[in-house]
């Protein structure tokens, strides 16, 4: 039997209704502040300061502490290799989209680098002719995760189960909006943050295997 599982009972049921509820919400909540067409939409949810934006840099926060957490928990375990891709996944993320630290700390850019990104910010994927490379980097890191998970759900793993779960959502959440695909990166998050917060609080380490004695 295999005990690396998530366990359903009511607590966890709570959960993913929390989880679905705040989905609900933040869906709701975008279609009542964005403007229903199309230009208008994009102009409304890319501001680095706006409500979307906002959002997005606090999900992928969250995701790159408990990436931190989770590491730590699993520290030369069975999962440690994928824990060290995801917070290299997730430090490249964070560090991207608060401009390594440039809309938290308001610093401005330095003069060594104006001139370099087109929004003349502190990061490297809006770099001229060049950012576009880490852009899809990180788009196919994400899509090499999902698929990966899809494969480990096939095999049965029951973790993996859930956490195919997200794609799903992701794709979704795009019906909702004028722009069908802009907010994934954001739901992107919500939904990679739900899994892993459930992650920390119900997956254990499996004991580490003894070696019989010669």
């Amino acid at each position: 039997m295999n005990q690396d599982a998530p366990r359903f009972n009511w607590k966890t049921y709570l959960y993913f209704a929390v989880v679905l509820g705040v989905y609900a919400a933040l869906i709701a909540s975008i279609r009542a502040q964005a403007p229903d067409d199309n230009y208008a939409f994009l102009d409304w949810a890319s501001p680095e300061d706006g409500f979307c934006e906002t959002l997005n840099l606090e999900f992928v926060a969250l995701n790159f502490f408990l990436a931190i957490y989770l590491l730590k928990k699993f520290w030369r375990r069975k999962t440690f290799g994928r824990r060290v891709l995801w917070l290299l996944y997730f430090f490249i993320w964070f560090g991207e989209e608060s401009q390594w630290g440039q809309s938290i700390f308001q610093f401005a850019t330095p003069w060594w680098w104006e001139g370099m990104s087109g929004k003349n910010a502190f990061d490297l994927h809006t770099v001229v002719n060049y950012g576009c490379f880490l852009s899809v980097g990180m788009t196919l890191a994400t899509g090499i995760a999902f698929f990966t998970g899809f494969v480990r759900a096939w095999r049965g793993d029951k973790w993996s189960r859930v956490f195919c779960v997200g794609p799903f959502l992701v794709v979704l959440s795009g019906s909702f909006f004028p722009d069908r695909d802009y907010l994934w990166q954001l739901f992107i998050a919500f939904v990679l943050a739900a899994y892993f917060a459930l992650e920390a609080w119900q997956r254990e380490p499996l004991p580490k295997t003894v070696e019989p004695a010669p």
